[in-house]
């Protein structure tokens, strides 16, 4: 009698559930439910729980602590804390996969399009979580048959974008939407790939897609894709002959695009899109053979020609947004350039902020709101010109070679620059016609070889510079001297330390900071404590050394307290510790572009081990184990910066990074730090603590990895370890 009637309490249960009616552990799922980003790294706080909705992209998909590395590389992940997934009543359908083992058979199947919810609980450790779908990518030769072919349209949609893309120090760009209509085949999911070889850098982002009575699922495209050149000439119809950009430096990127529409029958016009964020002032063109290039300087401008002598500069002063074309196709490289005008390159150079000479007046012919008005008082408030009278600028007459020789070493002052001794110049025929004013700056200028003799015998220091000759001279001018002393922020002062190197760490603070007693900010958020480590900071730098001090915590990230604590500090310390939860924490509120910002207007930036990963384009970091991986940094020092770096398995993942991109530099320190100031570095160790601090540079040299010691407590210019 009681087996029967427990048996017939599970039929009318079974009953009732095939109805719809009713359902066994039913979660209770949050009507506001965010939707999850794929390949998205997301971060918990201890304790906390998220929900998450996705309408599945593929067939299978990973739910990992890490990004996926690339099928091929078969680097997937860990187990995250909880990943439980429900279906749209909330019925519990199991745990999604987090193996990291290579056999794809493991890994959770889903019905594409259909929606699916996450329930991600963080235990007191706190967790990493991402959700990766896994698709097979069809090569671009399969594309055409699937009737993916139509009329691709490349167009500049927006010129100096500020944007922050992680992984590269580079925040401003140009960007280009690439559009293509086609006539989309009876296959559901579409895919493509269009190729760049580029002589620098482009990141790929907002994927679109749209097909004729179909509904799009879903669309992405790789961020930052990169490939071999021996597997894009196999795709393109007529292979690219300029392969030396490629060795030389360049870049061979693939554009690999994504995307899901279903509920279709048969074809339909199809409309793909996507934006390419490429370095502001460079150029690029759509070729024949589908593949994006650098547009050429003489196709940029009609009246610059392939092979005339300041082809090479036009085309690097146009790049770097130092000088601008005269219309939409025209450079005018033989007509000459005004004072107004100059001033203005000398303020593209600096990248002065001019908004804060719009309501000033110092000369009474520049009125206010003309084009150069700003910065003819940014030149004036700096010291870079005092005008042709008291009163009067004379924005609008040419410049002759002896003022622009005057403009530039005001302008070296201006920057701190050590220029050479002046030149002899009783060799010129002409020295006679130099005016007094501007024979010391002609002589400096010489020497310089920023102004060369008209003839072997004249100078001809009253004839008016083109701006041909103008964009000759200030490429010198920026390569030989100011290139050298620009950091890649540019007034900022780094002590990153790969590991202890001694108690005069802190004293070395104090000095870079340039103040007696300094205000300095921890930043402890490398801990699951973020006030873990902020005694010892307190006795150091309060107790013993006079500074004040203040810490950052958790609370004040999503309010202004964060911006006003790192407004108000001259140092600014990060700690040592789990350097995914640092930086994890510090973009959820926008904290590290709050960093970026204080390293440019000056404020002291250190920290150790994971601190000292903080603040590179990228860090070599340990995660559990013997384990190492490449993440992002704020990006506020170009390089990979390695702590630990007598840890061979860190260095060899840090190696893995520059084979795959060359334009990458690392440098691997321990018992030293990295240290950066006015534009030099050096290494930085307290005499006698360590007899053998560890500091090598790694770089990319034709497919192979190159080092260096650079151990040396000797000041160098920065351009020196970009650039080995």
């Amino acid at each position: 009698m009681k087996k029967r009637f427990f048996a017939l309490i599970l039929a009318a249960i079974l009953g009732v559930q095939g109805m719809g009616g009713f359902t066994v552990n039913a979660a209770d799922i949050p009507e506001d439910c965010e939707t999850i980003e794929f390949d998205k790294r997301y971060w918990a706080e201890p304790g906390e729980t998220y929900w998450y909705k996705f309408e599945a992209p593929a067939p299978k998909c990973v739910f990992t602590d890490m990004q996926i590395d690339g099928v091929g590389d078969w680097l997937y992940g860990w187990d995250v804390t909880s990943h439980r997934y429900y279906d749209e009543n909330g019925t519990e359908l199991g745990t999604i996969s987090s193996t990291n083992d290579p056999d794809v058979s493991e890994w959770t199947e889903f019905e594409v399009g259909k929606t699916y919810y996450i329930k991600v609980t963080a235990l007191k450790e706190g967790t990493f979580y991402t959700l990766s779908p896994i698709r097979e990518a069809e090569p671009a030769s399969d594309i055409e048959k699937e009737g993916y072919k139509g009329k691709k349209r490349l167009e500049l949609t927006g010129e100096n974008v500020e944007k922050f893309i992680a992984g590269n120090t580079n925040t401003k760009w140009d960007v280009y939407t690439v559009t293509e209509e086609f006539t989309a085949g009876e296959e559901n999911v579409i895919t493509g790939s269009d190729f760049f070889v580029l002589p620098y850098k482009v990141c790929f982002d907002e994927s679109q897609l749209s097909v004729e009575k179909r509904t799009t699922t879903y669309t992405t495209i790789d961020h930052t894709a990169q490939t071999s050149w021996d597997s894009l000439a196999a795709f393109v119809k007529k292979p690219y002959s300029g392969t030396e950009n490629v060795v030389d430096g360049g870049y061979v990127q693939a554009a690999n695009h994504y995307a899901c529409a279903m509920d279709g029958d048969g074809s339909g016009k199809a409309e793909r899109s996507y934006n390419v964020f490429v370095p502001t002032g460079k150029r690029i063109k759509l070729a024949d053979d589908g593949c994006f290039y650098p547009l050429p300087v003489n196709e940029r401008f009609t009246d610059v020609s392939a092979k005339a002598w300041y082809t090479e500069a036009v085309s690097w002063a146009s790049e770097n947004k130092f000088m601008n074309g005269t219309g939409d196709d025209e450079f005018s490289p033989v007509t000459p350039l005004t004072r107004a005008q100059f001033v203005m390159i000398l303020a593209n150079i600096e990248g002065a902020d001019l908004s804060v000479y719009k309501d000033v007046q110092s000369f009474s012919d520049v009125p206010k709101g003309r084009w150069y008005s700003t910065a003819v008082e940014w030149a004036k408030d700096k010291g870079v010109t005092s005008g042709v009278s008291d009163n009067r600028f004379a924005p609008n007459d040419k410049v002759t070679r002896q003022q622009l020789a005057r403009f530039l070493c005001t302008y070296a002052e201006l920057r701190s620059i050590d220029m050479p001794e002046g030149a002899e110049l009783s060799v010129f025929t002409d020295e006679n016609r130099i005016a007094d004013w501007a024979k010391d700056s002609m002589r400096v200028a010489v020497a310089a070889g920023l102004v060369t003799g008209m003839t072997e015998s004249t100078l001809a220091p009253r004839e008016n510079a083109t701006r041909a000759q103008i964009s000759l001279i200030i490429k010198r001018f920026y390569e030989g001297y100011l290139r050298a002393v620009t950091p890649a922020v540019e007034t900022g002062s780094y002590l990153l330390e790969g590991g202890t190197c001694g108690y005069s760490f802190y004293d070395e603070l104090i000095t870079l900071s340039g103040k007696e007693n300094p205000h300095v900010l921890y930043i402890g958020m490398a801990c699951a404590d973020p006030t873990e480590g902020w005694g010892a900071i307190k006795s150091e730098m309060c107790t013993w050394r006079g500074c004040t001090t203040d810490i950052l915590l958790l609370e004040d990230l999503p309010t202004d307290n964060a911006r006003q604590k790192i407004e108000a500090a001259d140092i600014i310390y990060v700690t040592g510790g789990n350097s995914r939860m640092l930086l994890e924490r510090l973009r959820r509120y926008g904290t590290d572009e709050l960093i970026r910002r204080a390293a440019a207007e000056g404020t002291v930036m250190s920290g150790s081990s994971a601190g000292a990963i903080c603040f590179g384009a990228y860090g070599t970091s340990g995660i559990r184990d013997d384990r190492f991986e490449n993440i992002y940094g704020t990006g506020c020092v170009d390089v990979i910066v390695c702590p630990h770096g007598n840890e061979a398995k860190r260095v060899e993942e840090m190696k893995r990074l520059i084979l795959k991109d060359a334009t990458l530099v690392g440098v691997a320190v321990d018992y030293a730090c990295l240290e950066i100031s006015g534009g030099m570095y050096r290494i930085y160790t307290e005499e006698g603590y360590h007899k053998l601090p560890v500091a090598i540079r790694y770089w990319n040299e034709d497919g192979k990895i190159k080092f260096e010691d650079i151990n040396s407590m000797e000041w160098r210019p920065i351009d020196e370890l970009y650039n080995p």
